[in-house]
């Protein structure tokens, strides 16, 4: 995948299939849900709120509660509210439990 990010033609085409995967896969309003929505992976939204792809996937697991200005950056990052955010992280905690 991270070969085929690359190339912008198939990174496009990638960022179009995860924005029809998240409403199968995700329908949930899940932190992955959204971040596939605007067609990102891990790693770009990871690079854009500046933290690794690690710790981003620990928070889509519900396993690290994000600090608030990492919550304030993923909101800007997926052009969505902080309370959108919040909910999106307390239903994969509430799930884990």
């Amino acid at each position: 995948m991270a070969e085929a990010e690359t190339n912008p033609k198939r990174s496009r085409a990638l960022a179009n299939a995860r924005g029809r995967l998240a409403k199968t896969l995700y329908p949930d309003g899940s932190l992955a849900a959204l971040r596939m929505r605007e067609g990102l992976s891990q790693k770009e939204l990871a690079q854009r709120i500046g933290t690794s792809q690690s710790r981003l996937s620990r928070i889509e697991a519900g396993l690290d509660d994000p600090l608030l200005s990492t919550a304030r950056k993923l909101a800007d990052a997926l052009s969505v509210d902080l309370n959108t955010i919040s909910d999106a992280v307390a239903a994969k905690r509430e799930k884990q439990s």
